[in-house]
């Protein structure tokens, strides 16, 4: 992967000589990234005191990224000092723009509309008054709400409609320029199926993978779950017993969405909740050896690929699994691997 900084036009101020470069995409949130460089470095002038961007390719020089640099923080000891620049994504930007925005209170209501058509007027709405640097792409039809938006940030807004069951997932899609077009699809689901064609696969098959770890989490575990609408006075619920019983223990959660009056929008996010915390999370993690699975290649987020790990003697894994995230890490070597997140189909 090539990471290359640019002015806030998308131009070229060069490639950093920059330690320790990262980065990570996840379904449905922004993306980060970020790397380390020398105070001798010839951009470290344009990265500690100007607004600069930060653009990453691929291994097949396909754009995968364009954000601002949102913070560096300079550290020197003995007679040298360095740099940590760190960036976000330009979904970054809706945390910092609001909807709704009424002195009289009365906000911004839409009745029956689907959620791609909300997020989509939104997003036209805020580029009006400034733009983002981000319009709607991709919208698939979806589910309708009836909802409103007082005082709201864009980035809570796109988060919330996307939560329910069969309601949309959402990614930045980049078409390389000066400035790249930023486009936000909203899509039933991201990924395709690529069960038969990538395989990770550690000690066993393929034995294309160097390195695995796996997780097994009950954090934010949630069996029963109350969803909170307009003023606290709507409220929705969804409840896993058997799953409480499983686990000989009840987890309960409250979702404070207080622009939503819709009892039907909120039973879905409160049932959407439970269907995906009412059991420990399994994740896998996998490290390819040089000519492994490409990721932006081979694969993509939400794609399905075959995970198969055995260890010791042992299956510890052995399906198909869907790409829930990657992280983008250095090596011995200084080069960039790609680890995919694994989630058990």
């Amino acid at each position: 992967m090539k990471f290359v900084t640019t002015n806030l036009d998308g131009v070229s101020l060069g490639m950093p000589r920059g330690s320790g470069r990262s980065a990570s995409f996840d379904i449905s949130r922004p993306a980060t990234a970020g790397f380390r460089v020398r105070s001798d470095d010839p951009l470290w002038d344009e990265i500690a005191d100007e607004e600069t961007m930060l653009k990453i390719y691929g291994e097949d020089d396909a754009l995968l990224y364009w954000g601002p640099v949102v913070s560096d923080e300079e550290n020197g000891s003995g007679q040298g000092s360095s740099t940590q620049v760190s960036s976000s994504d330009l979904a970054w930007r809706f945390a910092a723009r609001y909807v709704g925005k009424d002195p009289s209170g009365v906000g911004t209501k839409f009745t029956a509309q689907p959620v791609g058509t909300i997020v989509s007027t939104l997003l036209a709405a805020l580029n009006a008054e400034d733009p983002t640097g981000v319009t709607i792409g991709t919208v698939d039809p979806l589910l309708s709400v009836t909802t409103t938006y007082l005082w709201k940030r864009m980035l809570d807004v796109v988060t919330e409609l996307g939560a329910p069951a069969g309601s949309y997932e959402w990614q930045l899609r980049y078409t390389d320029g000066t400035p790249p077009v930023v486009q936000l699809d909203l899509l039933a689901a991201l990924g395709t199926d690529r069960t038969s064609a990538v395989f990770f696969e550690y000690g066993c098959g393929k034995r294309n993978c160097k390195a695995y770890s796996r997780v097994r989490t009950r954090d934010r575990l949630a069996t029963h779950v109350w969803a909170l609408g307009s003023g606290s006075t709507i409220v929705a619920s969804a409840f896993d017993t058997a799953a409480a019983d499983e686990l000989r223990s009840r987890y309960e959660d409250v979702l404070a969405l207080g622009g939503i009056t819709v009892v039907a929008l909120l039973d879905a996010l409160a049932a959407a909740h439970v269907a995906v915390r009412s059991q420990p999370r399994r994740i896998y993690s996998m490290t390819p050896f040089r000519g492994g699975p490409v990721f932006g290649v081979d694969y993509k987020l939400g794609d399905l690929v075959t995970c198969r790990i055995v260890s010791e003697g042992s299956v510890r894994a052995n399906g198909a699994a869907r790409v829930w995230g990657v992280s983008v890490e250095p090596d011995d070597l200084g080069l960039v691997t790609a680890i995919p997140r694994l989630v058990p189909a």
